[in-house]
Formats: structure tokens, sequence, C-alpha cells
């Protein structure tokens, strides 16, 4: 994946693009949502990446899935189209210190107003489910929008600012 590639990804992760201003009837807010990924990083407990396709002990020719609202997302083997249109479980690649590693997104998500939480399973094909929640939604605080943003695994919270869910199978 280009360098530019993981920076579009970054600048998605971020979420939405705000424009607020005071007037003398309090604040307006102008908020342009963007679908935000929750990124799934799978090692084993020796610290292998499960996802990457290089490593012989990879599980991509499992039948992943995600079920979310009623509806089941088989994981296509090809990275996010990019094109807004399309929404589903993606391999890519994120950036882990110095070094792009392979995971699987899930593009799904907007940001709400007030309050917004999102829960749905992912199966492993393996027999074993991961049950994932994200809180994702902003609040006005003196005349600024605030994103708040928390993942949940399997009901403990996981990480408080990022969408990055490192799990070990």
């Amino acid at each position: 994946m280009k360098t530019s590639s993981v920076i579009s990804y970054f600048a998605l992760l971020l979420g939405s693009v705000f424009v607020a201003s005071c007037n003398n009837d309090g604040c307006d807010v102008i908020i342009q949502p963007r679908e935000t990924p929750v990124c799934f990083i799978v090692k084993d407990t020796e610290g292998n990446n499960l996802l990457d396709p290089l490593y012989g002990g990879n599980i991509l020719d499992r039948d992943i899935e995600v079920e979310y609202g009623g509806e089941r997302y088989a994981l296509e083997l090809s990275e996010y189209p990019n094109d807004n249109t399309m929404f589903g479980l993606y391999t890519g690649r994120v950036e882990d210190g110095m070094d792009e590693i392979p995971c699987i997104m899930f593009w799904y998500f907007y940001v709400s107003k007030d309050r917004g939480s999102h829960v749905f399973s992912i199966d492993w094909g393996d027999g074993t489910t991961d049950e994932i929640k994200i809180d994702y939604y902003y609040k006005v605080e003196d005349c600024e929008p605030v994103i708040y943003q928390k993942a949940y695994l399997n009901g403990v919270l996981h990480s408080d600012d990022s969408f990055i869910i490192n799990i070990v199978k």
C-alpha cells in the first residue's frame, strides 16, 4: 500500500470535518460526516500477524464475517475501494509505529450528535466470535464540536481514542 493510502486512511479515521461559529443566538455547527472504519489487527500469542498473507499460518482462508444491523458482511480480500459507495469488511494496512501492517477494516460508521453506539460481532470462521461496541458521537462544547470515540471488545473498554482493535487468537 502506498504511503498516500495510509495517510488517507488516517484522515478518514479522524472521522468528520467540522465548522463552528458563534453568534448572538448560540452556536451553529455544520458537520460533514464521513464513514469511519474499525480496524482489527489479529496476532497469535507469539506475535505473528494472522492477517499477513506472507505468514504461513494466516487466517485469510477462513469464512470471516461481521454481523451488524441484521446484515452479514463477508471478508473481501481486497482493499476498500474508496469510492464512498460501498460498506463492508475489507483487508487493508495500518501504521503500527514505523511499519505498515495487515489488518481487516469494517467500514460502516458515521459520527452522530450527542450519542451513538454501534454493536456488532465478528465471526472468525473457526467457531469463535468477538463482540465489538463502539461509541462514536460529538457534542458541542463552547461552540466547538468535540468527538468522543470508544471501542469495547467483549464488553471491556479497549480504547478511548482509536478504533484500532488488537486481538490475540
